[in-house]
């Protein structure tokens, strides 16, 4: 049976002397992973597509429930990313998030289309890398079912004051008087930063002006609570040190 999927290719991995089998996100059925066969030659017509950030319509033919790539036709293209080291390491970690988080027969339409966002301005826009990773990162979290309240305590309901704190065992934010010993404390500056991201789209993070110290704090805050709610370690953050 024949099927064409869109897809964005998150990673591929050789097998036998020519094939490889390759892993896409789909926005309604989650992860898909197919055979590409012959693709290592240099005469195959398909080898461009199936390249990490191809965003791609593939023609794939199931039998038994395994697909084989059978054609393809570009949608848009992210490769370039790979000329600009700083852009690559976060479209790096952009992928491995979906992978992380995407699991197979699922429909993930929002986090799909947040991807899609922040690769197109990462690699056609002059808006920093980090805080378009920032923006997507809090984007998974909300379209995931994972927001942050950041009004009141999420243990005792209180309204915030100004020391709020990250609780690792609540996965939440809390107060002062809620938080336990090896919770850390939230500077009200992330916290406003946090609030501007939700509301802003991609297109228009240029109009966010954030000084180093205070876009790494918002950065931290982000990646330490993505990792601690997927209970996961994103390898490809280690590209940025």
């Amino acid at each position: 049976m024949n099927t064409n999927v869109k897809g964005l290719v998150l990673y591929s991995k050789d097998t036998g002397e020519s094939d490889k089998f390759v892993t896409i996100l789909t926005p309604d059925m989650g992860k898909i992973f197919f055979k590409a066969r012959g693709v290592k030659k240099a005469n195959s017509k398909l080898k461009a597509f199936v390249q990490s950030f191809s965003f791609c319509n593939f023609e794939l033919n199931e039998k038994n429930g395994n697909y084989t790539l059978t054609g393809a036709q570009s949608i848009e293209s992210f490769f370039g990313l790979t000329t600009d080291l700083d852009k690559y390491n976060i479209g790096c970690i952009i992928l491995e998030t979906l992978d992380k988080v995407c699991m197979y027969v699922q429909n993930y339409s929002r986090t799909f289309v947040s991807a899609l966002k922040s690769l197109k301005n990462l690699s056609f826009s002059d808006i920093d890398g980090k805080l378009i990773l920032c923006k997507y990162l809090l984007d998974v979290l909300i379209n995931e079912g994972f927001a942050f309240d950041l009004e009141y305590c999420a243990i005792c309901r209180k309204t915030f004051n100004n020391n709020m704190y990250f609780s690792f065992t609540e996965n939440t934010i809390v107060c002062e008087g809620c938080r336990e010993a090896n919770a850390v404390a939230i500077k009200p500056a992330t916290i406003s930063v946090i609030k501007i991201l939700k509301n802003c789209d991609y297109d228009n993070l240029n109009t966010i002006k954030l000084n180093d110290f205070i876009l790494d704090g918002v950065f931290r805050f982000l990646t330490t609570s993505f990792c601690n709610t997927f209970e996961t370690r994103l390898k490809t953050l280690s590209l940025l040190d």
